[in-house]
């Protein structure tokens, strides 16, 4: 039996998953239990750890650390959870748990570069490529987030090309029936691309446990991608202008 194969009633015993995330707590007696988000390539599940012993569980029930289990699984408020009755180790290897994109990432990532390369406008043609070059690897493996949508390996780069694949008929559309005076439709998809961008160093991708880094907790993506596209604007500027930035900034 698979994790995704658990329902409500379930008796399991010998699941092997990832463990995504862990916290703990006490009851109203002063017990401590342990909150556990196991995961497979599939699905994940919410599952408590009752009568939590510190010492022996924490480092099993690290997340990133592969566990095997047995337990029962029940609804709690219309939600699928597990109490676990067992735990111990896997010898499975993480990725084995791995959630992908099931697009291809190397055709999302052409398109995208297709898309950027179509560019009229030299300052966003130039920011985007550079960065998406540059960072090829992470773009593609990052999620788009931690839960919320897209929460698996490849995540980023398929969001981000959903959301481009559905404003180019909107900005075509308003191009077609307004005729929308100065309305760029460079500027419209490079914020598309790099709305997000800045989480390839929010979330740590390395294990597919994904967590935030410290950095990330410090400087969201908001703020990291800004700081990125004014670096990458600074260097085309200075391309452009070299000693005559000086006189610019002047002016």
């Amino acid at each position: 039996m698979e994790l995704s194969e658990i329902k409500a009633g379930t008796l399991f015993y010998d699941i092997h998953a990832l463990v995504e995330s862990k916290s703990t707590n006490t009851t109203k007696t002063g017990k401590l239990y342990a909150d556990v988000t196991l995961k497979d390539g599939k699905c994940a599940l919410k599952c408590k750890k009752w009568s939590y012993n510190a010492d022996k569980y924490d480092g099993i029930l690290s997340p990133g650390k592969t566990v095997k289990v047995a337990g029962e699984a029940s609804l709690y408020l219309g939600d699928l959870q597990a109490t676990l009755t067992a735990v111990e180790a896997s010898d499975r290897s993480p990725d084995e748990f791995a959630r992908r994109t099931k697009f291809d990432v190397e055709k999302l990532f052409m398109d995208i570069m297709a898309i950027v390369n179509s560019f009229q406008e030299e300052l966003p043609k130039y920011i985007a490529s550079e960065l998406l070059t540059k960072y090829k690897k992470e773009f593609q493996t990052c999620p788009a987030a931690l839960g919320v949508h897209q929460a698996w390996i490849g995540g980023l780069i398929e969001h981000t090309y959903n959301m481009l694949s559905m404003a180019m008929p909107i900005v075509h559309y308003y191009q077609k029936v307004y005729g929308v005076t100065g309305f760029s439709q460079d500027k419209v998809l490079f914020g598309i691309i790099m709305h997000d961008f800045g989480k390839i160093f929010e979330y740590d991708s390395s294990s597919p446990a994904f967590k935030m880094r410290p950095e990330g907790v410090l400087l969201n993506h908001i703020m990291r991608g800004s700081l990125l596209i004014n670096e990458t604007a600074n260097k085309w500027i200075y391309k452009q202008f070299g000693d005559d930035v000086d006189q610019l900034e002047r002016d």
